[in-house]
């Protein structure tokens, strides 16, 4: 663990650190939860994070913030906002994303809208594994959003039950989990629109003709150049469409000895 990583390191042990081709991030959930539907509230709640303050305090620094699907290379970190610009930045430019789309504060304090047919309030629960970082990531999102004008419930899951009853029954407004990409890079199985149901691992139940399309022809594709692109294109049609935060990709961690020298990353 992180916590184990940092023991070690005050002890005097080298931690050598990897990228590892796993992403995490916070998944909506519009048919559970139709205030997603929305498109300029998962922006604000995109836009408020601190992505690189929550991989400093949740991963003490051994990992990478993501501000999409991909590990472009492993991907240098582009974020959405500029680097380093404090909370209360990022909050007012949220809120005023919100503000211009009718949201308004409500009597109990969180955020309102209100249109002819429906009555949308900034209230909804984040569904997540019983692991140290994703607790504390949990509880990292709860408070940004917030401060956003959101009320936030956690759940907190075993395993087992994670699996069973919230991720395969798609019982959650939003998920907090990880997926494995591996080393090919396979995108289809996370975003395909015909794995959006159990057994399909699409679990923010996303769907775009376009990127349906990409995904197909990286799949059909031994081209490495014309992957690459079409790996591009996939991610800018999904960061446009803000299906989920992304919030970050951990690193392996190997703690090697003082006494052991010459030690490469490879």
């Amino acid at each position: 663990t992180v916590a184990e990583a940092v023991r070690l390191r005050e002890a005097g042990f080298n931690i050598i650190h990897t990228p590892m081709t796993r992403i995490f991030g916070a998944f909506f959930n519009q048919n559970h939860a139709p205030l997603f539907s929305n498109l300029e509230v998962r922006e604000a709640l995109n836009l408020s994070l601190d992505k690189e303050k929550l991989v400093d305090e949740v991963l003490q620094g051994f990992g990478m913030p993501l501000s999409g699907p991909i590990l472009s290379g492993s991907s240098a970190w582009q974020s959405d906002y500029p680097r380093n610009s404090a909370t209360s930045t990022r909050i007012e430019a949220a809120r005023e994303i919100l503000a211009k789309a009718g949201w308004k504060e409500g009597e109990s304090g969180v955020l309102q809208k209100k249109t002819k047919t429906e009555t949308y309030n900034l209230r909804f629960s984040i569904s997540t594994g019983n692991v140290p970082e994703l607790k504390k990531t949990a509880e990292a999102l709860k408070n940004t959003w917030g401060e956003l004008g959101a009320a936030v419930d956690i759940k907190v899951f075993e395993q087992a039950d994670l699996n069973r009853d919230v991720i395969r029954a798609r019982n959650y407004d939003v998920l907090l989990f990880g997926e494995s990409v591996g080393r090919e890079m396979d995108f289809y199985p996370f975003w395909h629109s015909s794995q959006r149901n159990d057994p399909g691992l699409n679990i923010a139940l996303y769907a775009n003709i376009t990127a349906d399309k990409l995904l197909d022809d990286i799949r059909a594709s031994n081209d490495k150049g014309v992957r690459a692109e079409k790996i591009a294109a996939l991610e800018q049609e999904i960061k446009k469409d803000v299906p989920a935060v992304f919030t970050y990709s951990p690193e392996f961690l190997y703690a090697v000895s003082p006494k052991i020298k010459n030690v490469e990353e490879k």
